[in-house]
């Protein structure tokens, strides 16, 4: 059963309001009541720290974790054992293998069948910087569509990652204009599946279609649990700001919905925050608010699990907030070490 605490934030208060005598000339006065009621009301307005920076900058856990699993976070995605702030290495099978497009012809236009191959999912409100991200980890330009405008992923895609040694179908496929011509590779000699899936919220395209892949999309979740590993969550960071503000709480909403089926449908799940290099203010609140939910969580589970005398409680959000830029390259190699954790 998990356990934890978790330190509120310290609050100051003046023990004593009576003047100091004459006699004890040496003792210094107290602060004036104003200024403790100022600091008083800075505090209430900053809320506690629920998370814990990693060795990694674009990479937080949730305190309360760190402490039930005993984990030094300073010690989390550290490659290097002599140099602390040293970059981090992407993981051994990521040197030797690359991701291919695998078209849906090569499975008789059916979900795979077997599973005992990993699958890993991207998931995100349309116009997240999905395509973007996927891109970055795969480390090829233009393997996922990626486009301004809202809604362009409209079907389930899946990429394989596969040994760079492994033999090639000898078929070949054009593709549009702007994309070169990609080689098709057997989709059974794949070490993980990374699944492209359609965005959630606003689309540019008739209501009615967009309710009809979204729900598609909740279909295969429930569907592939028994093979799929895990869902990256997508979060835009830039929601935090002020600008956003009008937006935010719809737009927020809908996020949290999207995190809340997550869990009630017992899918393993991580947050990963997007475009963090338009919004490195607000980054912070965003690590914050997720590590919050975390804790929120763990604390309802454990409640539950002493109220029914039941020790098998589980939260299936990661404690591990990922940070990232899709454009810059920022905390792909992160979120390729948290997969490959799922592919071992």
């Amino acid at each position: 059963m998990f356990s934890f605490q978790c330190n509120s934030p310290l609050h100051f208060r003046c023990l004593s309001t009576k003047k100091h005598s004459s006699k004890s000339p040496n003792t210094p006065p107290p602060p004036p009541k104003k200024a403790f009621r100022q600091f008083e009301a800075s505090q209430d307005a900053l809320p506690p720290a629920f998370f814990s920076q990693t060795a990694s900058k674009y990479a937080y856990i949730a305190t309360c974790a760190a402490e039930e699993l005993d984990v030094v976070p300073s010690t989390l995605f550290r490659t290097s054992p002599k140099k602390k702030n040293s970059a981090v290495k992407p993981p051994p099978v990521f040197l030797s293998s690359s991701f291919h497009y695998v078209s849906p012809k090569l499975f008789d236009y059916r979900l795979p069948s077997s599973d005992d191959i990993p699958e890993l999912a991207v998931l995100g409100r349309s116009n997240v910087g999905k395509s973007t991200l996927l891109n970055a980890m795969m480390k090829k330009k233009g393997l996922a569509k990626v486009s301004k405008q809202p809604g362009r992923t409209q079907t389930v895609n899946y990429f394989g990652l596969f040994s760079n040694n492994s033999s090639k179908v000898q078929s070949q496929v054009k593709t549009t204009k702007k994309q070169k011509e990609m080689t098709m590779t057997n989709p059974t000699s794949a070490k993980a599946f990374l699944i492209d899936l359609p965005g959630y919220g606003y689309a540019k395209a008739p209501p009615k279609k967009v309710a009809e892949w979204q729900e598609k999309t909740q279909d295969f979740l429930s569907e592939r649990s028994s093979c799929l590993k895990r869902v990256f969550v997508l979060l835009d960071s830039r929601i935090a700001s002020e600008k956003y503000e009008k937006t935010r709480h719809s737009t927020h909403l809908l996020d949290l919905a999207v995190l809340q089926w997550l869990e009630e449908s017992c899918i393993p799940y991580s947050i990963v925050l997007t475009k963090c290099d338009k919004s490195k203010s607000n980054v912070i609140k965003m690590v914050n608010e997720m590590c919050m939910r975390y804790h929120a969580l763990l604390n309802d589970e454990a409640m539950t699990s002493e109220n029914e005398d039941d020790e098998g409680n589980y939260v299936y959000q990661s404690p591990i907030i990922h940070v990232t830029s899709g454009k810059k390259g920022l905390g792909i190699q992160e979120i390729l070490w948290m997969m490959n954790n799922d592919i071992e």
